[in-house]
C-alpha cells in the first residue's frame, strides 16, 4: 500500500473506502475530504484529526440511533421540547415538567444502584 499526500478536498481512494467499509466506517469517507482540509488548517496532529474522525462518527451513530428509536416509538418528530412555546393559557406543573426534563428521576431510579453479585 503507498501513501501519498492528497489535496484539500481530493476524493477518498478506493483502497481507503474499502478499508473503510470493512471497519464499517464507510459514512467516514462522506466527510474525511473537508476535516482532513481541516486537519491541515488548524495544524491537528495525527492523533487530534483520528479523535476529530471518531468523534465526527459516534456523534453520526448515536444521532442515527436516537432518530430510530424515535421513529420506533411513534414520537411526532414536531413535537420537541427545545422548539415548544408555552401558551399563557396553558396550565401544567411547570415543577413536574422542570423535574421531568432535567432527567433528575434517573438519579433515583433501582437501576442506578449497585448490581447484586451471582
Amino acid at each position: 500500500m503507498t501513501t501519498t499526500h492528497r489535496g484539500a478536498t481530493d476524493p477518498i481512494g478506493a483502497d481507503l473506502l474499502r478499508l473503510l467499509k470493512t471497519l464499517k466506517l464507510g459514512a467516514l469517507a462522506d466527510t474525511l475530504p473537508e476535516r482532513a482540509a481541516l486537519a491541515r488548517q488548524h495544524k491537528l496532529s495525527h492523533i487530534g484529526f483520528l479523535e476529530t474522525l471518531l468523534a465526527d462518527e459516534v456523534s453520526r451513530r448515536e444521532s442515527r440511533s436516537a432518530a430510530l428509536r424515535a421513529t420506533k416509538a411513534g414520537l411526532d418528530p414536531t413535537m420537541r421540547f427545545d422548539t415548544w412555546t408555552a401558551h399563557e393559557d396553558l396550565r401544567y406543573d411547570r415543577t413536574l415538567l422542570g423535574d421531568l426534563t432535567s432527567l433528575r428521576f434517573l438519579d433515583a431510579s433501582p437501576r442506578s444502584s449497585s448490581v447484586p453479585s451471582a
